[in-house]
């Protein structure tokens, strides 16, 4: 009889240490609104700690091509401005994802001091669970002082670990290409 009291005390502390570990999971909805909340307090490149990590590579991967130049002088000058002064092609390549897109982020952020640009509150309308991945439908505005913009947005989430991390969006994924476009085209003119 002990065995099994026993047993049974094991059973029901796994049950309540899994049902613990599950609650303090965070939401995607609180992901979400800490998502906003650190691109409004600290800007864009705070965004880069909430993004998954296959999508970090991702994006790595997506954009690592605009170094691949043999031309040291074209590479240097976006190197600098991304990743510092002493930073190499060599080492643009090994290094780790989350480092190389706050690099990129950084673009956005100047492009938002610059125009001294403002971010409202988010709300969350709404949520569509597709496999692992929730997809949540926000709403946010944005301005300066002579303009102010209310976006809808859908802001995708997939587990990691015991949260969630956001997916890279078709605007991230334009900017990429628009990155990659830009750098490539100007080398093309020189």
């Amino acid at each position: 009889m002990k065995k099994n009291n026993f047993a049974i005390i094991l059973t029901l502390a796994g049950l309540l240490s899994a049902s613990w570990s599950a609650a303090a999971a965070e939401t995607p909805e609180q992901i979400c609104e800490k998502y906003f909340a650190a691109i409004k307090q600290q800007g864009a490149t705070a965004s880069v700690d909430f993004i998954h990590p296959d999508e970090l590579l991702r994006f790595k991967q997506m954009l690592l091509p605009i170094f691949d130049v043999s031309d040291e002088q074209a590479k240097s000058g976006v190197l600098q401005a991304l990743y510092g002064k002493n930073t190499t092609s060599a080492s643009v390549k090994t290094m780790p994802p989350a480092d190389f897109m706050r690099g990129f982020m950084k673009i956005s952020d100047a492009q938002s001091k610059s125009m001294n640009v403002s971010f409202g509150d988010l709300k969350i309308l709404g949520s569509v669970k597709e496999g692992d991945v929730v997809h949540l439908v926000t709403k946010h505005n944005a301005g300066t002082k002579d303009y102010s913009l209310t976006e809808l947005e859908i802001l995708s989430l997939k587990p990691y670990q015991n949260s969630w991390r956001v997916l890279l969006s078709g605007k991230l994924e334009g900017m990429a290409q628009a990155i990659k476009t830009q750098i490539l085209k100007a080398r093309s003119q020189k």
